[in-house]
């Protein structure tokens, strides 16, 4: 075998010719054809592999996909993670064209590494390098996936405001086309001082606080709008089953539009009240377009702050604030999920410091986890603010069936999971605890059949 083909890679480059030689001796050259396996992700290593020649391809399956991590070359090596921590290798390695490899036997590699201290701390580095370079890809993966998600969600989410909104202004067209001829026609009445008043005390009446406006049980309210309907109809108000609710959900009742009335006459209340019926069906047009652009905001506003990257900027926050805004982009799957989302909020809590908007990372992916625990049995999810000590303390609290207890203990490590293969990336958990700590605060999980309290702990700003 060639020296010099060795050499070019960094993990033999200083190796003596003795101990070149005994590599040689205990290993083999093997071939791959283009698109062959060399290993995949349930394997465990025996070996150690150098690329002689060729491109080996290294794949994670993510959420389904096959995601590239890494391409070697010539001179790269790999295989070391697998046999020297005795774990399946978790990926896949696959030659994209016709492949040489020399393969080290883990007895031939081990002696290498025992005899030659370079190779030593060039495998621990390239490990190290390894693990932080796939951590840090799907870490970003798994925030794109989490925005995909959300982003399918909103869609959802949307549609219903959106549809509203677009309801309201083409019934208001519809209102403006109609306000037309009336307004050419009262324009031209020979208006007297009762008659002006009149429009004044109707809109007036009908422009009152709905909230104001005392709660009538269903057959009080039926009687009122039939009484309403039927003084409406005897003035020729069009649609008067549709104008008698708004009339009363503002408190006037048929009496009262007698009073307003006074003696006026008849054909300048009909058109009077014809007016008012617009107006006021164009004011609520207005209010339930209004309602709504107010929700398509606050849920664009969410998913802003959720996708915007900057963890530069320190600044205080009201954690409720933070916790409502990932209950908005998470709201389509508790939906699914049939969660029942239930708020109990210390309001008097402090402000805590947050570096950008990591926090609603941390609430996003512990409220995710819960409306996957509760998605069988459509559970309740609690969500507690409340003071700890030198800080405050948020709980989330899911009704599910609980995490497994021999497996309590690995739920923060890097790319553990117990959702099915390729459903997740085993770093949500992960990612939570690490903005945690970078927040001086600490996480903690209680699990027990029907209740599981993810426990988050911040101090409060100095």
């Amino acid at each position: 075998m060639d020296r010099a083909e060795l050499r070019e890679s960094e993990l033999l480059r200083a190796c003596t010719e003795a101990e070149l030689d005994e590599l040689v001796a205990g290993s083999s050259e093997i071939r791959l054809a283009a698109g062959a396996l060399l290993f995949s992700e349930q394997d465990k290593a025996d070996a150690v592999w150098v690329l002689l020649a060729g491109e080996l391809v290294i794949t994670k399956v993510v959420g389904g996909d096959e995601l590239i991590v890494d391409t070697l070359r010539a001179g790269s090596f790999l295989g070391e993670i697998s046999l020297l921590t005795g774990t399946p290798a978790e990926h896949r390695a696959r030659a994209r064209g016709e492949t040489r490899l020399l393969r080290m036997p883990a007895a031939t590699f081990l002696e290498l590494m025992r005899g030659c201290v370079t190779v030593m701390e060039t495998v621990l580095r390239t490990m190290a390098e390894r693990v932080r370079r796939i951590e840090q890809l799907l870490q970003e993966r798994e925030r794109m996936a989490g925005l995909g998600t959300l982003a399918a969600g909103l869609a959802h989410e949307l549609k219903n405001p959106a549809a509203a909104a677009g309801r309201a202004l083409s019934l208001l067209a519809e209102q403006f086309v109609e306000l037309g001829p009336l307004g050419r026609r009262l324009a031209l009445y020979p208006w007297t001082a009762e008659d002006a008043e009149l429009l004044e005390r109707l809109d007036s009446a009908t422009c009152c606080v709905l909230g104001g406006v005392k709660e009538l049980d269903p057959l009080e309210r039926s009687e009122r709008e039939e009484g309403v309907a039927a003084w409406l109809e005897r003035f020729g108000i069009d649609r008067p089953w549709e104008f008698a609710p708004l009339l009363v959900d503002r408190g006037i009742d048929a009496s009262e539009l007698e009073r307003l009335a006074g003696g006026c006459d008849v054909s300048v209340v009909s058109d009077a009240l014809a007016w008012t019926e617009r107006v006021v069906t164009i004011r609520q047009l207005l209010d339930e377009a209004n309602q709504s652009n107010a929700r398509i905001m606050d849920l664009v506003r969410a998913v802003k702050a959720y996708s915007h990257v900057d963890t530069a900027t320190v600044r205080d926050v009201d954690v409720h604030e933070s916790l409502e805004s990932s209950i908005t982009i998470l709201g389509h799957k508790l939906k699914q999920s049939r969660a029942r989302v239930q708020r109990d909020y210390d309001r008097s809590l402090p402000k805590v410091r947050s570096w950008g908007t990591e926090l609603s990372q941390v609430w996003t992916n512990l409220l995710d986890n819960a409306a996957d625990a509760v998605a069988s049995n459509g559970g309740s999810v609690l969500i507690r603010t409340r003071p700890a000590k030198d800080g405050i303390a948020v709980e989330i609290i899911d009704s599910g069936a609980g995490i497994p207890t021999d497996v309590r203990g690995r739920i923060f490590d890097p790319f553990f999971t117990t959702k099915e293969a390729g459903k997740g990336t085993g770093l949500g958990l992960e990612i939570a605890k690490r903005i945690v700590l970078r927040h001086g605060g600490e996480i903690q999980v209680e699990s027990a059949p029907g209740q599981t309290t993810f426990a988050v702990r911040l101090p409060a700003p100095a």
